[in-house]
């Protein structure tokens, strides 16, 4: 495309921008639909207030310019020729564009506003002509259109905050966390609470060169934060969850949503959970806890059972089953109380998890039996376990009243190899090998006679 013959900027497609515009889209999205529109290679914008603040706006995957790129070209631009409303320049004044390195530039001033827009335009059908073209000013009207409502949105909002007393007050006084944090990664606002809750004051933050860091010690969740800031800016209406860190070192969990400004600035507003997600904690931890002897309860080992079942299934994640009973359990409650029964509880279980190289799943079925899921691929590795628990049973009895309270068990175990059982069946099998065991003379472990 060589001439204007080719450049075909239709009412159509104005309306179609003007519909882009009505919705509030971001500066990103306009850009695209220009270069829909227009069939060039590239655009990008940069916005300027007083000739001071920049904000640089161009397709992220191809743009033709960084900011600072972008800021030094049009400052080395000597003048603009003034056609009407608008300013152009082309690079190559012997040619309207050099399809190599060189695009028209084009600059819209809405001057009651100390506002600047250069657009960067590269493509191939651009000729000293193009810039009369009645359709072509139509669509640069429309840009600056755009442009100029969302500076009033965001000098309204501002105003709003900063001017009115009654908002101003309410944003900094209230029992929420408000800030807003610039395109900078810098904090415009941080009210009383988040001074209160975070521990930082908003002019400590200021000293600091990167004061997005200071939140987040893990760097993890720093980069994540940074990029959902910096990157392409987007809508965020759902609430989302962070962790950042105190100035204390302590590790809050806090809830926000974001309000992207015109300028690409985010307003935040939140509220500490962290209290909230200890109640949770401890809750979630009482559900699946057995409050006597610490291992999972009945409900929990279950659940576990069946995530091993599955990926057993799914990943060939091989395993063992253990199912313990204590042996002559009613002979400790019957000679020393119920009382040091549920100690003696509580010993068995502390040792069955003492072995920390092992990954291994405690829960206690009922009474005085016991489910050991065990991640092993061999039987000979489950018999070292089971032999090794002995080991630790005999080395680390239990004492009352300094005598010595000797405890012993029987066992039946399986291995899943393929994981294509349900859970009873499962549970069953083992089951008919501990019965085996006891009627051997207890205080030993029987594999079943089915494999899964």
């Amino acid at each position: 495309m060589n001439n204007t013959s080719h450049f075909n900027l239709s009412g159509e497609k104005l309306l179609t921008l003007s519909q882009e515009i009505d919705k509030h889209n971001l500066p990103q999205e306009i850009i695209n639909t220009c270069k829909h529109l227009l069939i060039c290679e590239n655009i990008s914008f940069l916005e300027s207030f007083h000739q001071d603040s920049y904000f640089h706006y161009q397709d992220i995957d191809h743009g033709m310019f960084s900011k600072n790129e972008a800021i030094q070209y049009i400052q080395e631009i000597p003048r603009f020729n003034q056609l009407e409303n608008f300013s152009f320049y082309v690079r190559n004044n012997k040619e309207p564009l050099n399809y190599l390195n060189n695009c028209l530039t084009i600059k819209i001033e809405n001057s009651h506003l100390s506002q600047e827009i250069f657009i960067f335009i590269k493509g191939s059908f651009f000729t000293s002509q193009i810039i009369h073209n009645t359709h072509f000013l139509i669509l640069l009207n429309l840009i600056k259109l755009y442009f100029a409502n969302t500076a009033y949105l965001q000098k309204n909002l501002i105003d709003i905050i900063n001017l009115n007393p009654f908002y101003k007050n309410l944003a900094e006084q209230a029992p929420i966390l408000i800030n807003i944090i610039g395109p900078d990664l810098k904090f415009t606002l941080w009210n009383q609470e988040c001074e209160q809750v975070f521990g930082w004051k908003h002019t400590d933050l200021q000293k600091m060169p990167n004061e997005l860091i200071c939140l987040f010690s893990n760097d993890l969740d720093y980069q994540k934060i940074k990029k959902f800031f910096s990157n392409k800016p987007q809508k965020h209406s759902k609430l989302y969850e962070v962790n950042p860190i105190c100035k204390d070192g302590s590790i809050l969990n806090t809830l926000w949503t974001s309000i992207l400004l015109p300028n690409q600035s985010y307003i935040n507003i939140g509220i500490n959970i962290t209290e909230q997600r200890k109640s949770e904690k401890l809750l979630q931890e009482r559900a699946n806890i057995d409050t006597l002897t610490q291992c999972f309860n009945r409900v929990a080992i279950f659940d576990a059972l069946d995530v091993q079942l599955k990926q057993c299934r799914d990943i060939n994640r091989k395993f063992c089953v253990f199912l313990i009973d204590i042996d002559h359990f009613k002979l400790v409650n019957d000679t020393w109380g119920h009382m040091v029964g549920d100690k003696a509880l509580q010993h068995f279980s502390r040792l069955l998890q003492l072995d920390q190289t092992r990954k291994i799943h405690v829960g206690r079925f009922g009474g005085e039996e016991f489910i050991v899921i065990l991640e092993t691929n061999s039987i000979a590795d489950a018999f070292a376990f089971d032999e090794q628990i002995r080991r630790t049973l005999s080395t680390h009895p239990l004492y009352e009243k300094h005598e010595k309270i000797k405890l012993n068990y029987s066992s039946g175990f399986t291995m899943i190899e393929k994981g294509f059982c349900s859970r009873n069946s499962l549970l069953s099998s083992i089951d008919n090998a501990l019965y085996r065991a006891k009627k051997q003379g207890r205080g030993r472990t029987y594999q079943s006679h089915t494999s899964y």
